[in-house]
């Protein structure tokens, strides 16, 4: 997990193409989600952008793709990833906190949670995926002593009963995304150090994790995994890429430009958005995908912008 200790909080919104945002321009140093402009019975209407603040136990939410400050979500232990339910449109928020693990769900546009899923204490959930053909809910974990690897866990969406899966050669299980088919895609590293790249699928349906074997450049550190439609997505959060693969092949690169570390992106559509964390600033930009280069919107005023999504 990449957990940055720094950022004095700079409230700032920077709106730059008309097109995306209904406007030009720059936007008041006092635009910021706790003076919210409009009610949040108007967001719900529209779809809204969840950022996780880890630092400060907070997610913010914009209506989308206006970018309008739309509420706030508090008092989550250590917010890292997200996820949306396709069907529902409710959100889930991982808790990485090793005192309370899990993933915590609301409603689009909602302020109080629906239920928490918890995986005990010494572990840490790191980011979350729902599968698009069944009511399961993967989710990311690294445990937090000893030499256990990490695992993935799947949680039955009606019971809330779960299955753990793990593979040897993956020790931190950092993100993971579903196709369009139901497959789970999961990367992280192989050893304590990060110091290389790890790849795997779980199969629909299947008992096991399997290895695939990648074939692209060295990942620094594993960034977000998402299907976008027509590949898998996956990051390298330390150079602020995103890689379209398939079977491990890179057919496609991203560079997300002006961005530092990149944990959790969300692509839509020809869109997408990051999270940034540089030495002393927090940003989340908004690109055009593929193509990437230079921001065409960022917002500011965060403390460690881990993760994004957008739910409709």
């Amino acid at each position: 997990m990449n957990v940055l200790n720094c950022f004095a909080r700079q409230i700032v919104l920077f709106v730059g193409i008309a097109a995306l945002a209904g406007c030009a321009g720059s936007r008041a140093a006092n635009d910021v989600p706790s003076a919210i402009p409009q009610t949040l019975d108007e967001a719900k209407r529209s779809a809204l952008l969840y950022i996780s603040d880890q630092d400060t136990g907070t997610v913010f939410m914009y209506s989308y793709p206006s970018l309008k400050p739309a509420g706030l979500l508090t008092g989550i232990n250590n917010p890292t990833g997200m996820c949306v339910d396709p069907k529902t449109g409710n959100v889930w928020i991982t808790e990485s906190s090793p005192y309370a693990a899990g993933a915590v769900e609301f409603a689009h546009g909602a302020t109080k949670p629906i239920r928490t899923l918890q995986i005990g204490e010494d572990n840490i959930a790191d980011a979350c995926a729902v599968n698009p053909t069944k009511g399961e809910l993967a989710v990311a974990n690294i445990t937090f002593g000893g030499d256990d690897p990490g695992d993935v866990i799947l949680f039955n969406l009606r019971t809330g009963k779960s299955k753990t899966y793990y593979e040897k050669g993956l020790y931190y299980v950092e993100f993971l995304g579903y196709d369009d088919r139901g497959n789970l895609f999961v990367d992280g590293t192989p050893t304590y150090y990060q110091s290389l790249f790890r790849f795997d699928e779980l199969p629909n349906g299947a008992n096991k994790l399997v290895n695939i074997r990648w074939r692209g450049p060295q990942i620094a550190y594993a960034g977000n995994v998402q299907y976008d439609g027509s590949n898998i997505a996956v990051g390298d959060g330390h150079n602020a890429l995103i890689y379209q693969t398939a079977g491990g092949r890179v057919l496609g690169t991203t560079a997300l430009g002006g961005a530092c570390s990149v944990d959790q992106y969300y692509i839509d559509g020809d869109k997408v958005i990051a999270p940034s964390n540089c030495s002393s600033v927090a940003t989340v930009s908004v690109y055009n995908y593929p193509a990437g280069g230079a921001p065409i919107a960022t917002l500011t005023g965060f403390s460690t912008a881990f993760g994004a999504v957008i739910s409709r």
